[in-house]
């Protein structure tokens, strides 16, 4: 049999076999699971203290709050629904979830997916201190990263990057987006304070910051998803939510998003995309294709199709739809080797303009024009 994701086949019935009960916790083998994707194991609406709570009841707040402090979450984000909480905190919050009990056995798929530099280095380090204190990992990983504390390594599929050049685009000096005196508050956190951003045409910009700073709230500010105050100004047309996506043919903008389900009607079979306005099918065809999509894909759902193959459709489908402004929130998220360099290779050949929030230092230096660091609640131009 051939199978299009081996390492999510893997996942998938390693899981089921050994786990069961709680999506995060088995008591009887006392393995623990760190999924993927952290809406797998967090529950939409229940705050993470009775999640916590619903583990071991008996758990100890100061053990709690230890692990709050390691991996740097507010103590009062305890109380919240992980629907307040940034991609990268529901990942630190899925990963308590599992660790909390002390398990024996830890399973961890794509541990660190969502998380900056600095929290990769916190997480790392600690299950090394786990696995030194006696405690059994099993880490499936689809990035080629050799970790401090591994005793053996087993590859399930091989890639060698193909040599490619970097295409220089060259922006003009027009804007295409004017983001201007820009302030994000939401749930009553400032997040932005007054800041300005141009996107020129044919550029491709990169935004890069810690988790929960505010980089997919700016996403969605452009989007009109959320509310700010300033203006954001497409080719002189000030954005609202009556015009964002009724604009001018000339004009358009499309967005992939950090949680990769989410960019799906939950219910639908995958085959409804063959049949989207706006989409380029013969090119959709293509890039399905290069992606190594295999066939079948279609008669699936969002929740059946593995993240890897999800996240590749989701890529595929923005592309074909060859928007005038693409937003992508951690495209290369969940992605083989291969696929990463492809997708960094679509950017790269645009004709239109890009922006791009990712932890992937290595791919905005490939492919961004210029990129922003956003710290301190405002943008700073680092590479221009």
């Amino acid at each position: 049999m051939e199978l299009s994701d081996p390492l999510g086949f893997f996942c998938e019935h390693l899981f089921n076999l050994i786990l069961s009960g709680h999506p995060c916790i088995d008591a009887a083998v006392q393995a623990s699971f760190i999924p993927q994707r952290a809406a797998h194991a967090l529950h939409p609406t229940r705050s993470l203290k009775k999640q916590l709570n619903d583990i071991n009841p008996n758990i100890s707040p100061d053990h709690i709050y230890a692990y709050l402090d390691l991996f740097e979450i507010p103590h009062h984000r305890l109380s919240q629904s992980p629907q307040s909480l940034s991609g990268g905190n529901q990942q630190l919050a899925s990963i308590i979830l599992a660790l909390i009990s002390r398990p024996k056995l830890i399973i961890a798929h794509n541990p660190t997916t969502a998380l900056d530099s600095h929290k990769i280095d916190i997480v790392h380090k600690h299950l090394k201190s786990l696995v030194q204190s006696g405690t059994a990992l099993l880490i499936l990983n689809t990035e080629r990263y050799s970790y401090p504390y591994h005793t053996r390594r087993i590859a399930l599929s091989q890639f060698t990057p193909p040599n490619r050049s970097k295409t220089q685009k060259e922006p003009t000096n027009r804007p295409l987006v004017s983001i201007q005196d820009l302030m994000l508050n939401p749930y009553g956190t400032v997040l932005l304070k007054t800041s300005n951003l141009c996107i020129p045409e044919n550029s491709t910009i990169g935004l890069f910051g810690p988790n929960g700073c505010g980089k997919s709230t700016l996403i969605k500010a452009i989007l009109q998803r959320t509310p700010y105050s300033g203006d954001i100004i497409m080719n002189r047309i000030i954005l609202n939510k009556k015009n964002v996506f009724n604009l001018p043919n000339q004009l358009s903008i499309q967005a992939l998003f950090q949680d990769t389900l989410s960019s799906f009607p939950p219910l639908q079979k995958l085959q409804h995309i063959l049949c989207e306005p706006n989409t380029n099918i013969t090119e959709l065809k293509k890039l399905l294709t290069l992606f190594d999509i295999r066939e079948g894909w279609e008669k699936r759902t969002p929740e059946e199709t593995p993240l890897a193959i999800l996240q590749a459709i989701a890529i595929a489908r923005v592309f074909a739809r060859q928007p005038t402004l693409l937003l992508l929130d951690e495209p290369t998220n969940h992605l083989s080797v291969k696929n990463r360099s492809l997708t960094a290779h679509l950017i790269q050949k645009r004709t239109q303009s890009t922006l791009i929030i990712s932890h992937d230092i290595k791919l905005l230096n490939q492919v961004c024009s210029k990129i922003y660091a956003y710290e301190n609640q405002s943008l700073r131009l680092i590479y221009d």
